[in-house]
């Protein structure tokens, strides 16, 4: 009897096709720049400890300096002094000094920073000028806008309120804040204006009219009626007045005659 065999189709492999193609010139730079890195990291590893560098990037000798301050007289007189320090090495005692020499001739300047850099060899100075808002008659010395007190004034004497006191002046940082408010309504008032602190008690005066000016609080609103009030006392009472503003925050204000 004949034997039947199954036949499978004959299927032949694929094979994958390879095809090389030439590097092209970008790829061949690409290659020779890396060999290039590998050996130069080669040679950096190897002679690292061979490098030797020449000379200090920092110095401390002074080679410029420079000055922020917002008057040029002042600058320069600033700057002569600190000129002779050019090319010399820095130490603190630079800085020590010139502080105290400004805060002697001009104490009116505040915030003094001196700064040294060793990599450029500059030396920078900064500092800020504050107008005075007082004079003290009392001790001759003004009350700058900080309420710290000096012995000299960056702004003439001739804008600034004058400040009397009973016993020692001194000053909160409300009443600073009260000087500053009556400095702007300084022309609302009439001739010898000043400020006067006694016994806890702040009186506006001028040759017109003496005013117990009471809280620190209401400021405008104080100034507004003032002006009200003194053309209408005028009518019936003649000046000088004394106003008393103590009660102002519960809707009185006391009118008098001066005593003679």
């Amino acid at each position: 009897m004949a034997k039947k065999y199954s036949l499978k189709k004959y299927r032949p492999k694929r094979r994958r096709l390879r095809v090389s193609l030439p590097l092209s010139n970008k790829g061949i730079y690409i290659f020779l720049s890396f060999v290039a890195f590998i050996f130069f990291a080669v040679y950096i590893t190897n002679n690292v400890s061979k490098i030797k560098i020449k000379g200090n990037i920092f110095s401390n000798i002074i080679q410029k300096v420079t000055i922020d301050i917002a008057n040029d007289k002042i600058k320069q007189d600033i700057m002569s002094t600190l000129f002779m320090y050019k090319n010399t090495v820095y130490v603190e005692k630079i800085k020590e000094d010139t502080i105290k020499y400004i805060s002697q001739k001009y104490p009116f300047i505040k915030n003094i920073t001196i700064k040294f850099n060793p990599v450029t060899g500059v030396l920078s100075l900064k500092g800020e000028i504050l107008n005075s808002i007082g004079y003290i008659s009392n001790n001759k010395k003004f009350i700058l806008s900080d309420g710290s007190i000096s012995l000299s004034s960056y702004n003439s004497p001739s804008e600034l309120i004058d400040i009397r006191c009973k016993n020692e002046c001194e000053f909160s940082k409300k009443d600073i804040d009260l000087i500053k408010n009556f400095l702007s309504y300084k022309n609302n008032f009439g001739t010898n204006f000043y400020l006067y602190f006694s016994d806890n008690k702040i009186y506006a005066n001028d040759d017109e009219k003496s005013i117990i000016w009471g809280s620190h609080n209401f400021f405008n609103e104080k100034m507004e009626k003032i002006n009200y009030i003194v053309n209408d006392a005028r009518k019936k009472i003649t000046p000088p007045l004394n106003i008393d503003m103590r009660y102002f925050e519960e809707g009185r204000i006391l009118v008098s005659p001066q005593k003679k």
